[in-house]
């Protein structure tokens, strides 16, 4: 069989059609043509723990894997594999922990990493940390809205990097939590913040003030650790967390309490 780990990391659709599936612990599976075959060159050296699956310039696909550095396969004309070969590699530090990235224009990158946020301009590295203004060096999840600003969550605390300024968040901001497990921009360019045991938290622009929201258990959610969020063509909200799932089937959803001008959040 094609696929020797039940466990998908990663799934992700090219412009070739060709869906690509991620494992953790077994490599890469592809399925082109009705047909599924497993990509022999993901089979060692940590290689085989795939986080992300991405393309870049509209054909080569970018790997990142767990412990074997970033890698990229070539592509053809007509989506057919070319070649695999190490992508960044005497660049990036060795044995750090990948987690996932955020691609940029002409193959700039940013990878959230265990050792800080690393950022490739197409031809050089910086790594941004605690030295920098992040609240951890630990990156969880990354994400970029329409403005431009790139979200960087960690496991303790949540950031945002513009105009090369980071600004940092936290409980004492009105996170729920501070260790942050994922990141989305949906379809009106709110940020959707899942927490490690607190929820999920939106961030709000309110008369002209930033500040969060919370969707939490007490309010319905099935469970406060988040893994994933994802919008659907119909705007609906859906929240994967560690013990199932959740759907915010309204396309508006407002939490109002003290601090958005009520006298008191309690309502008989």
């Amino acid at each position: 069989p094609a696929f020797k780990i039940n466990h998908v990391t990663t799934m992700y659709e090219d412009t070739f059609g060709t869906s690509w599936f991620g494992t953790n612990g077994g490599g890469i599976v592809r399925l082109a043509k009705h047909s599924f075959s497993a990509l022999s060159s993901f089979t060692s050296n940590g290689e085989e723990y795939i986080k992300t699956i991405q393309q870049s310039d509209g054909r080569n696909i970018i790997v990142g894997t767990e412990r074997g550095g970033i890698q990229k396969i070539t592509m053809g004309e007509k989506g057919e594999i070319i070649g695999v070969e190490p992508f960044l590699e005497h660049q990036l530090p060795k044995n750090m922990l990948f987690r996932t990235m955020v691609q940029l224009k002409q193959n700039a990158m940013y990878l959230a990493t265990d050792i800080g946020l690393i950022h490739f301009d197409g031809k050089n590295v910086f790594t941004f940390t605690t030295a920098n203004g992040l609240p951890n060096n630990s990156i969880t999840a990354l994400a970029t809205d329409r403005d431009g600003v790139l979200w960087i969550g960690t496991s303790n605390g949540l950031a945002t990097l513009s105009n090369g300024n980071i600004q940092q968040y936290t409980t004492a901001d009105g996170l729920t939590n501070n260790s942050i497990r994922t990141l989305f921009v949906d379809i009106n360019n709110t940020v959707w913040i899942g927490t490690d045991g607190g929820g999920v938290n939106r961030f709000l622009r309110f008369n002209g003030k930033k500040q969060f929201d919370s969707l939490t258990s007490d309010e319905g959610l099935v469970n406060n650790f988040v893994r994933t969020i994802f919008q659907d063509s119909e705007q609906n909200i859906w929240i994967g967390t560690r013990n199932g799932l959740s759907q915010l089937h309204i396309r508006k959803f407002e939490l109002y309490g003290k601090k958005f001008g009520l006298s008191d959040s309690y309502v008989r």
